[in-house]
């Protein structure tokens, strides 16, 4: 089914399956890189655990791309501590990038908003996330509460200091350049 067309393989024309609208109530989602090792509480993108997944969908495509749909009410919390409220996008994932467009995150204490694209060659990029992956954020007219970037990173402990954000960040994890930050 996932083979590229190419082959002698390939059962013919790959599905597209198309839905108007779709729930997700109260699911859970885990994702662990075998290839690495579990880090401590903070937010790790190699062990990721998601719980109370919820979110209304509208036109799905699963097929070509791989993915597409708008998401509404979107909430879950991750184990490092992250917490979405409600949110909602626009989301295409494909073999070489997801975009995630037309974003309004809330957090308890954070309204984010804009866009955020993950490039990549293939999805085995992801082994090596911090070096291979490309992300192009961009945020716009948002308020970003510090203190809940401790699901990040220790430092942020007892930093609480509301702050307002314009920016463009593009690259790898470990390369990560910002031309722009107001």
């Amino acid at each position: 089914y996932f083979t590229p067309k190419s082959t002698s393989i390939t059962p013919g024309k790959v599905w597209d399956i198309r839905m108007t609208d779709a729930k997700l109530l109260e699911t859970n989602f885990v994702y662990f890189n075998k290839t690495q090792r579990a880090t401590d509480r903070f937010f790790d993108p190699d062990y990721m655990s998601f719980a109370k997944i919820n979110a209304e969908l509208d036109s799905v495509i699963i097929g070509e791309p791989w993915f597409g749909a708008r998401l509404m009410n979107v909430s879950f919390k991750e184990r490092s501590g992250l917490e979405v409220v409600n949110g909602s996008l626009n989301a295409l994932v494909d073999g070489r990038h997801m975009l995630f467009a037309n974003m309004l995150i809330k957090t308890p204490k954070s309204v984010l908003g804009d866009q955020v694209e993950l490039r990549y060659s293939s999805m085995k990029d992801f082994a090596d996330v911090f070096h291979k992956v490309i992300f192009d954020f961009r945020i716009s007219k948002s308020s970003l509460a510090v203190e809940e970037l401790l699901a990040f990173h220790p430092w942020f402990e007892g930093r609480s200091l509301p702050t307002f954000v314009n920016a463009h960040a593009v690259g790898t994890m470990a390369r990560l350049e910002v031309p722009s930050f107001l």
